[in-house]
């Protein structure tokens, strides 16, 4: 497995099937990470190297370390890493970090990802004026996994169009996990009030959490340690806020205790009371939380899985495996690869091959067929087919356009596809290749080819031909597709 790499569902099969069955397998623990970007590596280090180096006891604001790598994603009118449509960014367990190119090419300004608003509001922003709406988030954002009780992300949906409390009012409204809110007067006696009017969008910063974003601490500097205020914009991590801030009865620790919640763009500020001084005020796992919602399935685990897989010995007698790799998330995976080991009748391996994914990267809810061939023919037991993928997108798919596409002969001893394909996007593409899956009645993937366009490199505007055949294409193939990529 790659370095890095999540493991996605695993197939076993004894050898004398052709086609299978889904098993599950677990997910290994994911390595540390490390800051893979200088400007965002000095962003965190402003505010939590002092927390790290325990010269100071005050809550993270991003998180000990980075709980993703560097990762492409989709946005559009940015450009990283050579691809247009895209930008860097890494997630922390309280937030994530962003930067594009600059107009030189230069890395441009590190920000903070709008990850409450997304969580709650269900739609993932994919540029400025692009969304993609996936519907909220029905993950707890405090307290115990097992609390029943505890409001999640979709909990503030409606909540966003409530009106201000006047300023100067204590804060007693309470939330449950259903959004019914109620008042308990009781609340008072913390002494949390409505500080200020934000007009911005309408809503009141709770006193708590007002103190917080103008307070003052050790900061690093870039070359010392330094007392000033944390926020020189008080907005600039957390955005402006988006709801009024909440109580909610949580349990924490298995003990039942009120906690504050205020939902801003960026971030879920919260105010435990019972916290001890210099925690009472934190940053909730809005980073965590969303990078699960994004990318993982329902159990946490990489969305990225095997989805068929058949298998057959080719012309000289080596096995070859074919199938197709589906990502379950909300986000793409680059990086895919599949991997078969081939087992005797000792559990020991005889024969093992990784290859990637021959198209690139695999998109939020989309299949795409693979083909692994292994340097052995001999007999085996059992056989393993595992999928591996990096969230993120480390390769764009180019604007790559089919033209005139015909196949002639599914069904007959030989089965041929041409097309021509035009590079509508405005830059080079060096790599134009494409594959050919068949499909049975079942959408089983049962043939697969692979070649380059004729030429491969393609200048914006240009075309190239592609012809490719399949010979004695399998007789259960009812269907085909052309799938085209380049680099």
């Amino acid at each position: 497995m790659k370095r890095g790499g999540h493991v996605g569902r695993i197939v076993r099969i004894a050898s004398c099937l052709a086609l299978l069955a889904v098993a599950f397998a677990a997910t290994p623990a994911a390595a540390a990470q490390a800051i893979d970007n200088y400007g965002m590596a000095q962003v965190w280090a402003r505010l939590d190297r002092p927390v790290a180096e325990g010269r100071v006891n005050r809550a993270w604001v991003w998180g000990p370390e980075p709980i993703s790598p560097l990762l492409l994603e989709p946005y559009a009118g940015a450009r990283a890493g050579g691809a247009a449509g895209r930008r860097w960014v890494q997630y922390f367990d309280k937030g994530r970090l962003e930067v594009a190119d600059g107009a030189n090419g230069e890395p441009g300004p590190v920000t903070s990802g709008r990850l409450a608003a997304e969580l709650i509001t269900g739609r993932i922003q994919l540029g400025a004026q692009e969304t993609q709406d996936v519907g909220p988030a029905a993950i707890p954002i405090i307290g115990d996994a097992a609390d029943p009780g505890a409001p999640t992300y979709a909990t503030f949906t409606p909540l966003l169009r409530y009106e201000p409390i006047p300023t100067g009012w204590h804060v007693i409204q309470v939330v449950d996990r259903a959004g019914r809110v109620t008042s308990d007067p009781a609340l008072a006696e913390y002494g949390v009030t409505a500080a200020v009017l934000v007009p911005e969008t309408n809503h009141t910063v709770a006193s708590v959490f007002w103190d917080y974003l103008h307070s003052s601490g050790p900061v690093w500097a870039g070359w010392e340690f330094r007392d000033e205020r944390l926020f020189s914009d008080p907005f600039a991590v957390t955005g402006y806020p988006i709801s009024e801030a909440y109580w909610a009865w949580v349990q924490v620790d298995g003990q039942r205790r009120p906690v504050l919640l205020q939902a801003f763009e960026r971030r879920i500020l919260t105010y435990t009371p019972a916290n001890p001084a210099g925690w009472q005020v934190e940053s909730a796992n809005v980073g965590r939380h969303y990078y699960t919602w994004r990318y993982l399935d329902e159990r946490g685990e990489p969305a990225v899985r095997i989805d068929s897989v058949s298998y057959r010995r080719d012309a000289t007698g080596k096995w070859v495996f074919i199938g197709a790799v589906r990502n379950l998330s909300r986000g793409a995976y680059g990086d895919v690869a599949v991997t078969v080991n081939l087992y005797d009748e000792d559990g020991e391996v005889i024969a093992s091959q990784t290859d990637p994914l021959d198209l690139a990267p695999l998109g939020p809810g989309e299949t795409l067929p693979f083909r692994v061939w292994l340097d052995s023919g001999d007999p085996f037991a059992r056989a393993e087919v595992l999928a591996t993928g990096q969230p993120g997108e480390r390769r764009a798919h180019p604007a790559l356009v089919v033209e005139r596409e015909s196949a002639v002969g599914l069904g007959g001893d030989r089965f041929s596809v041409r097309a021509e394909v035009r590079n509508a996007g405005e830059t080079r593409v060096r790599y134009t290749a494409y594959v050919v899956a068949l499909y049975d009645r079942h959408d089983r993937v049962v043939g697969y080819t692979w070649g380059l366009a004729d030429p491969p490199s393609l200048e914006p505007g240009a075309r190239a031909t592609i012809t490719t055949s399949i010979y004695q294409p399998p007789p259960t193939a009812t269907r085909y597709r052309l799938f085209v990529t380049g680099q």
